[in-house]
């Protein structure tokens, strides 16, 4: 895959603004067409997530038993922030694949020693690599785990490990290099020679180079009400208790005290450890715009909360009732949701998320499709829009006027995604350039008219007192 640079280096190179370049391509078809092209595109995506759990299913089995297997699996497949990232194309389930994998590989080589599960480790590692430049965070982890595994002094420990952490990385740099040979051979690419572009991958390198920039220069976030340039450090930990369901949290909380009782080396080495690694990635990080940025926690969670099936002991009547309870209880909070995983959150965010977080925590441009079906069952009405979604509108076959250049005065309603008015709320030592501010400000004080989905807001534009 090409870095951003690349593709931003290719886009402005082109005589045409970059949406005129994504319109006018792939994407510039018929609303059924559309439909049919989102498909195919995600499916390689779906199906990456049944792998996920099935990578799942067989750790979890072979840490803590055939039941803690079906456990861990059943809550991955049904965790409603998991499945909202199931189905997208994007990077973050990747990354979740590609560091699970790593880690479970890894564990089985302690266990054995056969070098084809360190290949492996290398395999979901360069995989991380491929799919975010976050996926760095792994490699420091799997190192701390290759010196936790060794015996003797400090020293006999990385004399150990010096060996296995040299293929590891290898077999990683191998997959990275070799999945951007076709990128490296391009002509006209970089300035760089073969056979020294072939071993570098530069294009990755700029992608990497590319997110510790958007890192130093910031990116608003959004949490309580409040903006930041840099992010909250409590940002995914708030994320994480809100978006993820009562009962894999309280899982999870079970299996913690339960490995911290029973003193399971294992559990805090490949499942906590990692977890906290990722967590305070992305905190430092401070690109705060959604729980997805730490997505690979959720099959960890999930693994992790096989461990309270298993402490129920020899007595296989006992773990079924707590598997069948667990289960039921992550059911029914899913299906509750459903089919709004991307906006799903637990019911400590009461009846107003959007008070806490947005971004892609709320607001991914899911509901273009179900705003098209309320202005069609609505007579197709006069419609101001400013919605969050790379594609216009028009090619999901609505008519509107863009809110941000036509008079809302002029138009029956007004259909604005909730990520548009909580980025543009004042707040305390932050700039408001979006001229209309003040009028989200009142949108989000006033009752809609109709809700689309979660993350689309229609107001009649007669309401009282809305405009002026």
């Amino acid at each position: 895959m090409l870095g951003k640079p690349a593709i931003a280096n290719c886009v402005a190179a082109l005589p045409i603004t970059p949406s005129e370049w994504a319109t006018r391509s792939v994407f510039a078809v018929g609303p059924t067409t559309l439909q049919e092209l989102t498909l195919a595109a995600r499916v390689p995506v779906i199906i990456l997530a049944l792998l996920l759990a099935v990578v799942v299913f067989l750790w979890a089995r072979v840490l803590y038993g055939y039941f803690a297997g079906l456990l861990a699996m059943a809550l991955i497949s049904l965790e409603p922030t998991f499945l909202g990232h199931a189905h997208l194309v994007t990077g973050d389930l990747s990354l979740a694949f590609g560091v699970v994998l790593a880690l479970a590989a890894h564990w089985r080589w302690t266990q054995t020693r056969h070098w084809r599960w360190l290949l492996l480790a290398g395999i979901g590692v360069g995989w991380a690599l491929l799919s975010k430049a976050s996926g760095l965070t792994i490699v420091p982890v799997l190192l701390v785990l290759e010196l936790a595994g060794g015996s003797g002094r400090v020293l006999d420990r990385v004399r150990q490990a010096i060996v296995p952490q040299i293929t590891l990385g290898a077999t990683a740099w191998a997959f990275v290099c070799l999945t951007y040979l076709v990128f490296a051979t391009s002509p006209g690419v970089t300035g760089w020679s073969a056979p020294f572009v072939w071993l570098t991958a530069p294009q990755w390198l700029a992608s990497v180079a590319y997110q510790v920039h958007h890192m130093q220069a910031g990116h608003p976030a959004y949490l309580n009400g409040q903006l930041a340039l840099h992010g909250f450090w409590p940002y995914f930990l708030e994320a994480v208790a809100l978006k993820t369901t009562l009962g894999l949290l309280l899982l999870t909380a079970a299996a913690s005290l339960l490995a911290i009782g029973l003193r399971l080396r294992v559990s805090f080495l490949y499942l906590w450890l990692p977890m906290a690694a990722i967590m305070v990635a992305a905190t430092v990080g401070g690109i705060d715009i959604g729980v997805r940025y730490v997505l690979p926690i959720y099959p960890l969670m999930a693994v992790a909360a096989g461990l309270v099936v298993a402490a129920m002991g020899s007595r296989r009547l006992m773990r079924h009732w707590a598997a069948g309870i667990a289960f039921t209880a992550v059911a029914v909070a899913s299906l509750a949701g459903v089919p709004h995983d991307i906006a799903y959150f637990n019911e400590l965010a009461g009846s107003e998320p959007a008070a806490y977080l947005s971004d892609s925590n709320l607001d991914w441009g899911q509901d273009a499709w179900r705003l098209k079906a309320w202005w069609e069952a609505s007579g197709h009405p006069r419609m101001a829009t400013d919605y969050f979604g790379e594609l216009p509108l028009s090619l999901y076959g609505v008519t509107s006027c863009d809110l941000q250049s036509c008079p809302a005065s002029s138009t029956g309603y007004l259909a604005v995604s909730v990520q548009r008015m909580t980025t543009s709320v004042e707040t305390p030592g932050w700039p408001a350039e979006n001229r209309l501010a003040p009028l989200y400000a009142e949108l989000l004080r006033t009752v809609p008219t109709a809700q689309v989905g979660n993350s689309i807001r229609v107001y009649s534009s007669s309401s009282p007192g809305l405009l002026p």
